[in-house]
């Protein structure tokens, strides 16, 4: 039987962080999901797991090219008609699955906001979903972000690139379709963990997301200028957030 939700969780080496997100994907109320893992060709304890009893999803375990690579592996392999991109370590409130359902549409990206976590979990802020910003920078946690299949279809995978890889996805989304393809749930949904590969790197992030901007038609002064007041917010924030 087809699911109506494929949650996709890509890990490398991470198995803490893989039960973590594993536990609040169980824990959804709504059951009409189905789970994969796309495992980078773990050493720890992570394959084991994947091949354990305990887990009640599919994988598949195999080097890959990077985090594009991984999710995009994991959309070739989903049944679902709408997919949530779940990073191991990252977590979802039991009801966020129930409150898409009840909006579900094929033309529309649901997104929610997400609370900012420290590696040890104290609270440090909330991303808000602002996609009416995205012009600018990468205002959506993608965590939160339940797309469509048909639109990966449509407008096709993630670029390969060592940062911003979903930014420019979604800016590639918003420059084809408008602001009227995102629908913002007004309601907290989602756990992320600082720690990854874009909260370590987000300099890195944010000149990547400069030359996104530039891609699609920014000039590029102003995206310059952008970018530096990004990266000054964030180096004055707690935590780089």
């Amino acid at each position: 039987m087809t699911p109506i939700f494929t949650v996709i969780t890509i890990v490398y080496n991470d198995i803490a962080g893989l039960e973590r997100t594993g536990q609040s994907v169980l824990s959804q109320t709504e059951k009409d999901y189905e789970w994969i893992v796309v495992d980078g060709g773990s050493t720890d304890g992570t394959v084991p797991y994947l091949h354990s009893s305990e887990f009640p999803g599919r994988f598949i375990s195999e080097a890959d090219e990077g985090i594009s690579d991984a999710w995009n592996k994991g959309i070739s392999l989903a049944r679902g008609e709408y997919i949530l991109i779940l990073n191991a370590g990252d977590t979802i409130s039991p009801d966020l699955l129930f409150e898409y359902r009840i909006r579900l549409s094929p033309k529309k990206i649901l997104c929610a906001h997400s609370s900012v976590l420290s590696e040890d979990g104290d609270h440090i802020g909330i991303f808000r979903a602002r996609p009416k910003s995205l012009w600018r920078g990468m205002t959506i946690p993608h965590l939160s972000c339940l797309v469509p299949k048909g639109l990966y279809e449509e407008l096709g995978s993630y670029s390969h690139l060592p940062f911003s890889m979903d930014y420019d996805w979604f800016l590639r989304c918003y420059k084809s379709f408008g602001n009227d393809i995102f629908e913002v749930v007004d309601i907290n949904l989602c756990q992320f963990y600082l720690g990854g590969t874009s909260s370590k790197g987000y300099v890195n992030s944010f000149r990547y997301n400069q030359e996104i901007m530039i891609k699609y038609g920014m000039n590029r002064i102003l995206a310059r200028i952008l970018t530096r007041l990004m990266i000054a917010k964030h180096s004055l924030a707690k935590d780089g957030f």
